[in-house]
């Protein structure tokens, strides 16, 4: 038996994990006075475990109550825009002519 015990730990595939993150997200076409669409306004809402972990790594909310200050506020604002150099960013868009040239994140 000890023998039988000893073989399925030998067997058993080794644990391993990692974070996953899970966002909500929205987009919205922002239409001009002639109707032609002039922006897109793109929402992210991460789930509470990856907004704990953000505001623990970036020392934020110090306080634990729940409410950042403006400071800290300013701190995280725009913290998921800041793109690895050559990453064209999260959003692309094409028309029948081929692919339209998008601004920045704000």
């Amino acid at each position: 038996m000890r023998y039988l015990s000893a073989i399925f730990c030998l067997l058993a595939a080794p644990l391993t994990a990692h974070p996953h993150v899970f966002v909500e997200t929205g987009l919205k076409l922002v239409r001009g006075q002639s109707g032609m669409v002039e922006g897109v306004e793109v929402t992210w809402r991460y789930d509470e475990l990856y907004s704990l972990l953000v505001l623990e790594d970036m020392g934020l909310d110090d306080d634990f109550d729940g409410k950042l200050t403006q400071v800290e506020m300013a701190e995280l604002d725009g913290f998921d825009l800041k793109w690895i150099e050559g990453f064209e960013g999260d959003l692309y868009a094409t028309s029948a002519e081929g692919k339209l040239a998008l601004g920045p994140p704000k």
